[in-house]
């Protein structure tokens, strides 16, 4: 498994290029749908990670 860290900072990278990338106008369809799995993907990551974080935290207690 890849550790959460480096894959975040992988999508991050990938989601930076890609806006990069983007034309001013006329927007490929498939550029968009790529944009929103990126962010998307990022978003599952940062939440899976909040939630590991809290649960340490509890077990702390």
């Amino acid at each position: 498994m890849i550790d959460p860290k480096l894959q975040r900072i992988e999508l991050e990278s990938q989601i930076e290029e890609l806006k990069n990338n983007l034309p001013a106008h006329s927007i490929p369809p498939a550029m968009i749908m790529r944009l929103e799995e990126l962010e998307d993907k990022l978003t599952r990551l940062q939440d899976e990670f909040q939630g590991e974080n809290h649960a340490a935290a509890k077990s702390c207690d």
